[in-house]
């Protein structure tokens, strides 16, 4: 442990949590924690590695399995940043909750629409939204990979924007900004919405084909079902009455989205833009691939699972968003690799296609 008692807890240090707590912990007042064993083993004996587009950092902050950390005895952090998987997330803050200090504040670094199953186990007050916009890849226990310098991370209040909170906010956005660029948002459902677009539209693609981003986006049959996975997300949202981020959705437009089953040229437009996103940075793997890849259970249901149960509320079909939740949840556990998932793929392909052309 350092000499003060940390204030910065990361937990989860996979990709995201890895490649974020690595350069925080550069400024000391850092903790890593985490659920694997050899994880933490790792780090303490040779320190964090993460290689960075432009650069390779080697940290030697404290680090301290999940189910240790309690007896530890450390003081209550100001800061927790929450990084596990979704499947995770009320068990880990179970856990946690008998650590925190009643002004401990949990950033959820995740995936999926988290914040509420938070909210609900320590409080609104408690809870900070965020979304992660940069890659993170876990190589090996200690060692992290991070390919795009162009990331940054959104935080906002889940509470609806209480003006007593903005130093708080202020605040955890300072520290952060020694890692990772960020901006505080005041339509932070907004924000975790696109990105649950962005994350549904390319993760469980690349999880059936075991391909990386360049190679799903180049395909386009592939392309296909990212776009009409989009096209679901984004209506079902704004059927919620979310104001979604134009920019974050790969600069097309939210009409057009909205049109892409109806509108050929419409379509076109958000396909091109994707396309021209994914390429940019071709050689990355979405988290969900690299899960499939190793035998782990998948975020499936926290991304599209979520867009299928709101439609579901709503009276809306999201046909290929549940088309693709079946087709992953089969290949979980399989240890699914590079070119197994074809036939998945044409059918999703031809359900795309059979919606744009009963548009």
């Amino acid at each position: 442990m350092p000499s003060g008692p940390p204030n910065i807890w990361v937990v989860g240090i996979g990709g995201i949590g890895a490649t974020l707590g690595c350069r925080l912990a550069r400024d000391g007042d850092v903790l890593l924690v985490d659920g694997w064993g050899a994880n933490v083993s790792a780090i303490r004996h040779r320190g964090l590695a993460v290689e960075y587009a432009d650069e390779t950092i080697i940290t030697r902050a404290p680090a301290v399995t999940l189910d240790r950390l309690a007896d530890e005895r450390l003081p209550a952090p100001r800061t927790v940043i929450l990084a596990v998987k979704s499947y995770q997330t009320a068990d880990t803050i179970r856990m946690l909750e008998p650590l925190l200090g009643p002004q401990t504040q949990v950033v959820s670094a995740q995936n999926g629409l988290n914040e509420d199953t938070i909210a609900d186990l320590i409080g609104v007050e408690r809870t900070v939204g965020a979304i992660c916009l940069f890659d993170g890849q876990l190589l090996e226990p200690g060692r992290a990979r991070q390919r795009r310098t162009d990331g940054k991370m959104v935080i906002g209040d889940v509470a609806g924007g209480d003006g007593q909170r903005t130093q708080v906010l202020n605040d955890i956005a300072r520290r952060l900004r020694t890692a990772v660029a960020v901006e505080v948002s005041d339509n932070i459902y907004g924000e975790l919405w696109t990105k649950v677009i962005r994350n549904g539209m390319i993760n469980g693609v690349c999880a059936l084909a075991g391909a990386d981003v360049g190679t799903a986006a180049a395909d386009d049959d592939m392309l296909s079902i990212i776009v009409a996975l989009g096209v679901e997300g984004v209506r079902v949202a704004r059927a919620l009455g979310v104001t979604l981020i134009e920019a974050d959705l790969y600069g097309a437009s939210v009409t057009d989205f909205e049109r892409g089953f109806d509108d050929p040229a419409s379509y076109e437009r958000v396909a091109a833009k994707v396309r021209a996103e994914y390429l940019s940075f071709a050689q990355v793997i979405p988290s969900m691939a690299q899960d499939v890849a190793k035998g782990r259970p998948t975020e499936i249901e926290f991304l599209n699972g979520v867009v299928v149960a709101k439609g579901a509320t709503l009276g809306l079909e999201t046909k290929v968003s549940a088309a693709l939740v079946e087709a992953v949840k089969r290949i979980e556990g399989t240890g699914h690799r590079r070119g197994d998932g074809g036939p998945a793929i044409e059918a999703l392909a031809a359900l795309a296609a059979g919606l744009r052309n009963e548009g």
